[in-house]
């Protein structure tokens, strides 16, 4: 719905009927007691500050679950490294590290992280830049890869 703009075609993304959707989206706004959408226009609904925060958090718990599967899929891979080295760009630091550290936590408490930024002439095992993360050649086939790259949606 939030990305289509209409019950009707978001029926038809996910193969149900309108008036399920329209259930559900009713149903979602009595169980939290908000308002999600804005219907003033038909035409196009658009979501109200509720129903931004409702689907960041849906998206993000989506996401985890995600990772989640991954992890347990490929579980005796991804405890392989005992120690990691991150490089990240400078302005990334703030943003970024706190979330791929805990997500390395979650998956290996005994892993030794190295963190350093990308002015350092160090290899790093994963790069962090703008563009995403960048895996050396040792990680570029390696699950935990997959599974950073799903942990930073």
């Amino acid at each position: 719905m939030a990305n289509v703009g209409s019950f009707s075609k978001a029926a038809l993304l996910l193969g149900v009927t309108q008036s399920a959707v329209s259930q559900s989206v009713a149903l979602l706004e009595k169980q939290y007691g908000v308002t999600l959408l804005d219907r003033s226009d038909r035409r196009k609904m658009r979501l109200t500050p509720q129903g931004e925060s409702l689907l960041f958090h849906a998206r993000r718990i989506l996401t985890e679950g995600e990772a989640l599967d991954f992890l347990f899929a490929h579980y005796d891979a991804l405890q392989e490294p005992e120690e990691l080295k991150l490089a990240f760009d400078r302005s990334l630091i703030p943003s970024l590290s706190g979330r791929v550290l805990e997500a390395l936590y979650a998956l290996n408490p005994q892993l030794q992280v190295i963190l350093c930024t990308l002015d350092g002439t160090a290899e790093a095992d994963y790069t962090f830049t703008s563009d995403g993360c960048t895996p050396s050649d040792a990680f570029r086939d390696h699950p935990l890869t997959e599974y950073l790259k799903k942990v930073l949606k």
